[in-house]
């Protein structure tokens, strides 16, 4: 089943990540932009999304954020 997050005020992003299980990873910064592969971080975090039963994240360049949101348009729903 895919569960869809519309938006998440910055104030929220460390709830999110922790209720997903990654909130450690970002602040060691061990997760990357899956475009640019810069490290992400609570401040420049834009977009995340779950293929393969990994997590993709996109930061907040607006190249790295419309190569993802392109890419999301081509996943099966």
């Amino acid at each position: 089943m895919r569960e869809t997050i519309g938006a998440v005020h910055d104030d929220e992003v460390e709830q999110l990540f922790k209720g997903l299980g990654i909130l450690e990873d970002i602040m060691l910064e061990r997760l990357v932009c899956g475009e640019c592969q810069r490290t992400i971080s609570l401040q420049n975090f834009r977009a995340i999304t779950k293929r393969d039963g990994a997590f993709i994240l996109s930061c907040n360049r607006e190249d790295c954020f419309g190569k993802f949101a392109a890419g999301l348009q081509k996943e099966p729903r």
